[in-house]
């Protein structure tokens, strides 16, 4: 089971950018995961794996519930870093906003800035490859990202290199 992790709020209330690496879920993100529960409360999860961030561990926690369940927290499941927005010429802003999963099949390509796109593939795919690797489980609850998500859907899928970018997951999405 792939889910993205539930709404997080990225601005504080007077507007000012927050570390998206520590943001937790918001009041809204908590009950899109409650209600997420609730459905996948006849599932049956023997193996958990979720991003390291605070918005991720949260997510499956909560989606876990009373499973007697390890959830174990991956950095290689964390989601693609970006680069200083404030680094960006502000004439370029918003192209690199607003079409950043246009450069997905680009290996060379940064997203807005930050890390490789080849780079981001390789960390989640080589993590992803070696959990399938694994014996003794049967149903994965794995909690991340929008854009490891979509890497992971694309694979999944076989699809083109970059294919992923036109991919996407809502919130608590399943």
């Amino acid at each position: 089971y792939l889910v993205r992790h539930g709404h997080v709020d990225y601005f504080a209330a007077d507007g000012q950018p927050l570390d998206p690496r520590n943001v937790p879920l918001s009041a809204l993100g908590q009950e899109q995961v409650r209600q997420l529960a609730q459905l996948m409360q006849g599932l049956r999860v023997d193996r958990a794996l979720c991003s390291d961030y605070p918005r991720a561990q949260q997510t499956a926690e909560g989606l876990l519930g009373q499973r007697r369940v390890e959830l174990q927290a991956c950095a290689q499941l964390r989601e693609v870093r970006a680069g200083r927005l404030r680094e960006i010429d502000p004439q370029h802003l918003q192209q690199q906003v607003g079409y950043a999963y246009d450069s997905f099949a680009d290996p060379q390509a940064r997203f807005m800035g930050g890390e490789r796109w080849g780079d981001f593939e390789r960390r989640v795919i080589s993590r992803f490859e070696a959990v399938l690797a694994e014996p003794d489980w049967q149903d994965l609850l794995l909690v991340s990202h929008d854009a490891v998500n979509r890497l992971l859907l694309g694979w999944a899928m076989g699809g083109a290199p970059g294919c992923a970018g036109a991919l996407e997951q809502d919130n608590a999405c399943l």
